[in-house]
């Protein structure tokens, strides 16, 4: 802000910016390519201008943001000129990760786990979309090149090779060489350590023809292909990076903490077992025997056959003090966590590997869990890969699916919705049926709380027995008759039709069962008050050696009373279901 306007705003005359705290200006868009470029400019130094304490101006970019667009992350500049892979990024160099997982005798051990339950899975040729199935041709084909990928190693060491790559240096390299006609001969593994991904100026990867990778050897450039050439398939890509990330990495303090710690145990065998320690010369002797001293017990103690005895020294004050060594910390405990971490990562676990260690039902069920959760990314990483690769192969209707790569279904679990949704009416017995795809027998069924009952079917007769006539007059309310499923839904249409034209035709039968379903209700009703002791429930509707049989069932369970009356209403109804259905509707 100039002095002159400063002036003005002091002696409240009018700024060419307005009041003080009116309205800022609309912004206008800088990227809008209807403004000419001064009306842009103009928008853009009113917008970032205030009366007083503005925010300036902020700094052009240096270069089009129209043209180029933002940059994926910030490279290094000259990145393509680099030699060695990833050193313009500052991270560990591929060779060191290699190594470090070589000595790690417990990674290994992990890494060997894995690679071959990858090379043990499973897998078949499914169709891509099942609108477009592949022919029975290219379905061939693909299982003859997934037999060999590279023309000579097998399926299982191929995925061996490609998950130890992919868990150690997150570069996973597929090379497709080509004949003249432009087919895929085969699916070659190069080491993803000398692969380079070139950037464009925009920080990403350049498409075809340009290439888009380097094969660094000898410290110079090798080879360069397309993305149409190599297939690099980082698992654990970053956006600040155009290499990957991987689980050896992740662990890269772990490792050198757990060498290290080997290292000093290691020593213990090899150098000897005496601590560190500064033992005090008589003070009358020179540094000539010091030293003579110190080369005489080094040699004496050194000798491996002499590092567990005791040794004499002359002493200072002729008396003998006798020091017992240290001795080392032989607890595995720090190791045992250290090697968890390693395991982790890798999503293994000790048990896994042959490591006793004591755990319950629920640890070892979770572990599992952990374990599977840590392997099915990978899987469906390598499954895209895969298909990826037989897309570019010429198979754009195939992809591979592994064992396990889709959840197994829990039928136990399918089985107890099934039974809550029969028992409230949500779905009929069909229904459950269909959706377990099995086949319905046309049996229809009645859905009780204890399970279904054979239900005949409408155009079966009914064995009607004559009901025994009550000994009292007394009226009671219908009792609720059980939910009919497929039957389980009730009767519908016809049936329905038929119970009512059995109920007019046989009021006295309709009758009987209505009471009797009453009755029931009511004994239910006095065991749950007063329990099943005391004096018996006189029945005077249902039949005795019904009675006989609720009244033991109740004695022997009588937890189970609300069962065992579900049943005897089944029981009371058979006489006439139809016409206890009419009159209970």
């Amino acid at each position: 802000m100039s002095g002159p306007q400063k002036l003005e705003i002091a002696r409240g005359l009018p700024s060419p910016l307005g009041p003080v705290g009116a309205p800022m200006p609309a912004v206008v868009s800088t990227n809008s390519g209807s403004a000419n470029p001064w009306q842009r400019v103009k928008a853009a130094l009113q917008a970032f201008t205030a009366p007083v304490i503005s925010p300036m101006n902020p700094i052009a970019p240096m270069v089009d943001t129209q043209t180029f667009g933002p940059r994926q992350f910030q490279y290094q500049s000259g990145v393509n000129l680099n030699t060695v892979p990833r050193a313009e990024e500052g991270r560990t160099p591929f060779h060191v990760l290699i190594n470090l997982a070589d000595m790690l005798d417990s990674l290994n051990m992990a890494l060997l786990y894995r690679a071959e339950e990858v090379a043990s899975l499973d897998w078949q040729i499914m169709p891509r979309d099942d609108k477009h199935p592949p022919s029975d041709a290219q379905i061939s084909e693909a299982y003859v090149r997934l037999q060999r990928p590279d023309g000579d190693a097998r399926t299982g060491q191929w995925f061996s090779a490609l998950t130890w790559d992919s868990y150690v240096t997150d570069a996973a390299s597929v090379y497709l060489p080509r004949s003249r006609a432009g087919d895929v001969l085969s699916w070659d593994l190069l080491e993803g350590a000398c692969i380079k991904p070139l950037l464009l100026g925009n920080g990403r990867r350049p498409s075809p023809p340009i290439p888009a990778y380097q094969q660094i050897l000898y410290g110079r450039p090798f080879w360069e292909g397309t993305t149409q050439d190599l297939i690099y398939a980082p698992k654990n890509p970053r956006v600040n990076s155009a290499y990957g990330h991987s689980p050896v990495e992740m662990v890269l303090m772990t490792i050198n903490r757990i060498l290290r710690r080997q290292v000093f145990d290691l020593a213990y065998y090899k150098d000897g077992n005496i601590p560190d320690t500064l033992i005090p010369a008589p003070a009358d002797w020179s540094q000539d025997q010091i030293d003579k001293m110190q080369v005489w017990f080094d040699t004496i103690v050194n000798a491996p056959e002499n590092r567990r005895k005791a040794h004499f020294i002359p002493s200072a004050r002729g008396t003998i003090n006798a020091y017992e060594f240290k001795q080392p910390i032989l607890d595995t405990l720090v190791e045992e966590y250290l090697d968890k971490r390693i395991f982790a990562i890798i999503g293994v676990t000790p048990q896994m590997l042959g490591f006793a260690n004591q755990a319950n039902k629920a640890t070892a069920y979770t572990e599992e869990n952990v374990s599977q959760g840590r392997l099915m990314p990978f899987i469906r990483f390598l499954s895209a890969l895969i298909s990826d690769l037989l897309l570019l192969s010429g198979l754009p209707d195939c992809v591979v699916q592994f064992a396990g790569e889709k959840p197994d279904e829990d039928k136990l679990a399918k089985a107890q919705v099934h039974d809550i949704y029969l028992k409230n009416g949500v779905m009929s017995v069909e229904d459950a049926q269909a959706d377990i795809q099995l086949t319905s027998s046309g049996q229809r069924y009645l859905y009780t709380a204890t399970g279904a009952v054979k239900f005949p079917p409408p155009d079966e007769p009914l064995q009607t027995a004559t009901p025994t006539p009550p000994d009292d007059t007394r009226q009671a309310a219908p009792g609720t008759a059980t939910s009919v499923s497929g039957g389980a839904e009730g009767a519908s249409g016809e049936d329905a039709a038929g119970a009512n034209s059995g109920a007019a035709e046989n009021p006295d039968n309709a009758e009987t069962v209505a009471r009797r379903l009453a009755e029931l209700d009511q004994w239910e009703r006095r065991v749950k008050r007063h329990g099943v002791g005391g004096r018996r429930f006189v029945c005077r509707s249902i039949d005795g050696e019904l009675a006989d049989a609720i009244q033991t069932l109740l004695e022997e369970s009588p937890g189970d009373a609300r069962t065992v009356f579900a049943q005897a209403r089944v029981q009371a109804a058979a006489d006439d279901v139809r016409a206890a259905l009419a009159v209970t509707a």
